[in-house]
């Protein structure tokens, strides 16, 4: 079973594309850290898998359920994105 797989991702600010195909998978009981430069797209990464942006192209699985038919109470009840500020 996988917990999170995110297949062929990206992401646009404008015409600036922050995420170019990005694809993961973590499987259960997977500790999976997020690592980069600024800019990298971490943040765009965890705010996409948390629903609060959206992908333009690409698929993202949370429990082998697509995430654009879950409702947001549903993701929140499995996940919270916190900011730094």
């Amino acid at each position: 079973m996988v917990i999170i797989k995110i297949i062929g991702i990206e992401v646009y600010y404008g015409s600036y594309r922050a995420l170019n195909k990005a694809s993961i998978t973590v499987e259960p009981r997977e500790i999976v850290g997020v690592v980069g430069p600024n800019g990298a797209g971490k943040t765009t990464l965890l705010k996409t898998i948390n629903s609060i942006l959206k992908p333009k192209v690409g698929t993202i699985y949370i429990n082998n359920r697509e995430l654009t038919s879950m409702k947001r109470r549903e993701i929140a009840r499995l996940m919270g994105y916190v900011p730094q500020e």
